[in-house]
């Protein structure tokens, strides 16, 4: 669990400093054209739906058939080319269905009631943005085999968290034209991926020759197998995290899809230590599954779950007694209208996505893998209806209730099937400690009188939260790790 720790708080800091970022352009410029990060996030969005079909799961793959592969040729480099020879045949294949079944598609969306012009008109930049990210989502699986993840990180995180705002403040004083945006995005993620590809060679994680003499005929029918349902699997995944702001968009427009996007940015803080944990955590699970020592896996259920609730926990409380002031703060607060209910909805949702743990890598590695494939689907296809019902009900609110309730059945479902099937369990004594802390801070907190002053009470209200969460977690002992981590960065400041 070491590395995971170091690795992942690692991540977990590039992550926060680059929501740092993302927060001041939330404030401060997002608000400015709303239409114009709709726009781009519409885009983001539908890419990254359409990336599972064009990569068929091969980012899953290239963390679990990479020990294989050292087992049998003991070779560190080489597995990146036939990954990337493995994308070819799902690009050719998506390629033809969409020559031939295009307009199905559009007929379907539109019967969804969606703005098939919006479509249409982005069609072709929405799926070489999606070859980009496929390509970027693989090369960092790829690169996580070689317990690195902190670089692809700051790649992803503080790149796009500059260049998105930058890109809305040309468009705010006429300097860049809203029509060019699309082209902009694709040169971003190209530059993106070209310094990923730098950053391999750099650790010695790709080979000048191309050896595709692992691929025999049973390992190809293998890793397309797991490949497939991996696919799917991801396909389902987004169906529940990224089908609401296509659909706000296709409903409502760029400027509700701007106004969503703001705060799911916020909620996103909360998912932060999971998605840390959950990288560097996978290619060990694959490794142990592997290895057939479950014991390993257990204890990185249990430690990653509690950990991702203790930080998540203390960021969700953070944001939701500040919320209002940092609106207030804004260079448009008017632009926030609703915010509240957003945030309250995918911040509970994203805390019971820690609160679970690591589920979802437990399942993709073990041999009941095609069953998160069921589950996803179903649950997906749960959220597109619950969309349509709620957003026309109850507006962009409607949007994150339907992700609560999507996200609280996947993750219960995955919590009892792997109870069920593997005997594992995240949850310990120590989560009901962390649970009531939690919810004995949101009490003293709700009734505590604060200064009229906004700054003040952002300073105030946040270090009564820091001192009481954190004094309560560490005195109650509910995470070695957790306590650890506080006494190291203790004496830092100390000294």
């Amino acid at each position: 669990m070491g590395v995971i720790i170091r690795q992942g708080s690692k991540q977990a800091v590039v992550k926060i400093v680059g929501v740092l970022i993302g927060f001041i352009s939330l404030l401060l410029i997002y608000p400015l054209d709303h239409a114009s990060y709709g726009y781009a996030a519409f885009i983001l969005s539908a890419a990254t739906l359409l990336t599972p079909l064009l990569a068929m799961g091969l980012s899953q793959s290239a963390i679990k058939f990479f020990p294989e592969y050292l087992n049998e040729t003991s070779d560190r480099k080489g597995f990146i080319w036939i990954l990337f020879a493995l994308h070819l045949i799902p690009l050719l294949l998506c390629g033809i269905f969409f020559y031939f079944f295009d307009d199905s598609m559009y007929s379907l969306i539109g019967y969804m009631g969606l703005d098939v012009t919006l479509f249409r008109e982005n069609s072709t930049v929405i799926v070489i943005v999606s070859i980009l990210l496929l390509l970027y989502m693989t090369i960092t699986s790829y690169i996580s085999n070689f317990g690195r993840i902190v670089i692809p990180t700051i790649i992803n995180e503080f790149s796009y968290k500059l260049f998105l705002p930058l890109v809305v403040l040309g468009v705010v004083y006429g300097v860049v034209q809203k029509n060019i945006i699309p082209g902009l995005m694709i040169a971003f993620f190209a530059i993106a991926l070209i310094v990923l590809m730098v950053y391999l060679a750099k650790i010695g994680g790709i080979s000048r020759k191309v050896d595709l003499s692992f691929l025999t005929s049973r390992k190809l029918k293998r890793i397309g197998k797991y490949s497939l349902y991996s696919a799917l699997g991801t396909l389902g995944s987004l169906l529940i995290f990224r089908i609401d702001a296509v659909m706000i968009t296709g409903l409502l427009g760029e400027v509700s899809t701007g106004l969503y996007f703001n705060i799911l940015v916020m909620a996103a803080v909360i998912d932060i230590p999971s998605q840390a944990i959950g990288k560097i955590a996978g290619p060990i699970i694959s490794k142990s599954f592997n290895d057939n020592n479950h014991e390993e896996i257990q204890l990185i259920y249990i430690k990653g779950s509690i950990n991702s609730l203790i930080v998540g926990m203390l960021i969700f409380l953070g944001i939701w007694f500040n919320l209002d002031a940092i609106i207030s703060l804004s260079s448009k607060p008017e632009a926030f209208f609703g915010a509240t209910q957003i945030f309250l909805f995918l911040g509970i949702a994203k805390l019971i996505d820690g609160l679970t743990g690591i589920n979802t890598h437990i399942l993709l590695y073990s041999k009941y893998y095609k069953f998160n494939l069921l589950f996803l689907l179903c649950l997906g296809v749960l959220n597109v209806f619950l969309n349509l019902v709620l957003i026309k009900q109850y507006d962009i609110a409607g949007a994150a209730m339907a992700t609560l309730i999507s996200l609280t059945l996947y993750n219960l479902i995955k919590l009892f099937f792997i109870k069920f099937t593997l005997d594992m369990s995240p949850f310990t004594l120590d989560t009901l400690k962390v649970l009531l802390i939690g919810v004995m801070v949101f009490g003293l907190l709700f009734i505590l009188p604060m200064p009229d002053s906004v700054v003040l009470g952002i300073l105030l209200r946040s270090i009564l939260i820091s001192v009481l969460f954190i004094g309560s977690i560490y005195w109650s002992k509910a995470s070695i790790d957790f306590n650890s981590l506080v006494d190291k960065y203790t004496k830092i400041i100390i000294r």
